[in-house]
């Protein structure tokens, strides 16, 4: 999930592509992990809340604010069951200011990682500073570097299929690039379906 207003990858901005981040990204026990500090809070910030698989499943009763940049995630998020409850703002995380505070704050999804300048990571913690409640909790998650996934996200070990509730069985690869110079890591997701590629994502 995009944080950032100056993020194109197709993936969150295509209408037709984000049907398939539900589908490539599920959650697990870090799911369980952030619904178990939920229930213990009134209130919950979800920053780069993406299509809301998280925020609009927190039980009623909560005051929720979903926060992207990205148009076509919120759409889907709008639409999911129990999203009517959680108020969806389109913002960039660095720079958001809400005349509220709360109790929980989560940056999932290695949101974080987003954000590779040093003064784009400070702009963040600072907005999960301004609305962090006194004695709230705020929780992210990130890929641990040492352990280089990305040598991983090649097409000959990343190729797949996914089922997709229309298209059917779409072919799917990661092809990864390390910018030695910069220790940067771009990669490209590709759909593939009928023998025509339909999109690709960029990081």
């Amino acid at each position: 999930m995009p944080l950032q207003d100056d993020t194109d990858d197709q993936l969150y901005r295509d209408q037709h592509l984000v049907q398939f981040y539900d589908l490539e990204n599920s959650w697990g026990p870090d799911q369980a992990y952030c619904l178990t500090l939920a229930s213990e809070a009134q209130s919950v910030l979800d920053l780069g809340c993406g299509t809301g698989q998280f925020i609009a499943g927190l039980p009623d009763g909560l005051s929720t604010v979903g926060v992207d940049p990205a148009t076509a995630m919120l759409d889907v998020a709008r639409t999911r069951p129990g999203g009517h409850r959680t108020t969806w703002i389109e913002a960039d995380a660095r720079t958001i200011r809400l005349s509220q505070e709360f109790e929980l704050v989560v940056l999932t999804g290695h949101a974080f990682q987003v954000f590779l300048k040093t003064a784009d990571q400070q702009a963040v913690i600072d907005t999960i500073a301004a609305h962090l409640a006194p004695g709230g909790r705020f929780i992210f998650d990130s890929r641990n570097p040492l352990g280089e996934a990305w040598r991983t996200w090649v097409p000959e070990q990343s190729r797949r299929q996914i089922k997709h509730p229309e298209l059917g069985l779409v072919d799917a690869w990661i092809d990864a690039y390390l910018a030695p110079d910069t220790g940067v890591v771009t990669y490209e997701t590709h759909y593939q379906t009928d023998g025509q590629t339909g999109g690709r994502e960029q990081h």
